[in-house]
């Protein structure tokens, strides 16, 4: 029987960490940060067998020109192989720059272990269900990558990069958003100040996927 794990974290400065080194690592890839020239070189790295951008349907002009495929490439469509290589270097790259705090957060990454009976091919287009139903259709850009790096174990698994901040006409927006209940109405502290939330959702969120999921 296959052990399914689902596991969540931050990828955040605060923690020394970068998301284009992140990314580059996920893609066993060569990336630079374009703010320090710091490079982050994991070519040699094996067992990286798939690499994905997803986009969400109604994603502006701009992101799809800023990951090089293209204003008029279909948001719906994902971009695959070098191309969403390429992209992610650009997509992280724009991430840190739009991020001016010591403490910032810049993405959450998901480790999801993949069913071991199905091929690479099928646990592919499983994925690729799950990222659309659940992440870009709430406006979340994905980046992922399938791995393998053992195959006499069998241990495949992708790791999902996702962004905090939603994506608006002339950028990213903001990471808070107006709290509001069941019937859309916006919730407020006793002394009638307005109650904000995280964008991309909390615990509740992580664990309506886990169940999706599963």
């Amino acid at each position: 029987m296959a052990i399914y794990v689902f596991s969540n974290s931050y990828v955040s400065a605060s923690s020394g960490r970068s998301a284009v080194g992140a990314a580059a690592y996920r893609h066993s890839a060569r990336m630079e940060v374009e703010k320090s020239r710091e490079t982050f070189d994991y070519t040699a790295k094996r067992g990286t067998l798939h690499s994905e951008i997803a986009l969400p349907e109604d994603a502006p002009a701009w992101i799809r020109d800023r990951l090089g495929v293209g204003a008029g490439f279909p948001s719906g469509y994902p971009i695959v192989g070098e191309q969403a290589v390429f992209g992610s270097g650009r997509l992280w790259n724009a991430v840190e720059q739009a991020e001016g705090r010591k403490d910032s957060q810049y993405a959450r990454e998901t480790l999801i272990a993949l069913p071991v009976e199905l091929t690479r091919e099928q646990n592919i287009e499983l994925v690729r269900e799950f990222v659309a139903e659940h992440l870009t259709a709430k406006g979340l850009v994905v980046d992922w990558a399938f791995h393998e790096p053992d195959k006499q174990q069998r241990n495949p698994h992708v790791h999902i990069l996702t962004t905090l901040r939603p994506l608006t006409d002339e950028g990213f927006g903001r990471k808070t958003r107006v709290r509001r209940d069941a019937d859309g109405e916006i919730i407020r502290t006793q002394k009638g100040a307005v109650c904000y939330e995280g964008w991309v959702g909390g615990k509740t969120e992580l664990r309506e996927w886990r169940s999706a999921w599963a």
